[in-house]
């Protein structure tokens, strides 16, 4: 990058305004051009060791919330069942059965009439 600005400033200086890509250019902004490409550069290499840094800080802390989420799990898995309460909804509720009903279109046609629903618990929610 260095060179193309020591070359701009050594051979294009003095020269009229130029057509790039369809853009005018004069020496001038292309010399400004190329030097904020180059800043730009600097700063992102700059910033490298404080990424790093940053990536092994968060390396750091996912292995110690790895940590603790194991602890919590086997917290939980040594506690006894005797201390455990089940929850209120499952224990007042009986399972339902899964059945399988036939649709609409299938009750209105007549060769699914002779068909009988495979539900032994309907639901009395369901048309």
């Amino acid at each position: 990058m260095r060179e193309i600005i020591t070359g701009i400033q050594r051979r294009l200086q003095g020269f009229p305004p130029m057509t790039l890509g369809g853009v005018s250019y004069t020496p001038a902004t292309l010399l400004d051009l190329f030097q904020g490409q180059l800043n730009t550069v600097n700063g992102v290499t700059s910033l490298k060791p404080q990424r790093h840094d940053a990536i092994v800080t968060e390396k750091a802390v996912r292995l110690h919330m790895t940590l603790v989420i194991q602890g919590i799990k086997a917290l939980i898995l040594q506690s006894s069942p005797a201390t455990r309460k089940p929850s209120p909804t499952s224990a007042s509720r009986p399972r339902r059965e899964r059945c399988r009903r036939r649709s609409r279109v299938n009750r209105r046609s007549s060769s699914a009439a002779s068909l009988p629903d495979t539900c032994t618990n309907p639901d009395p929610r369901s048309p």
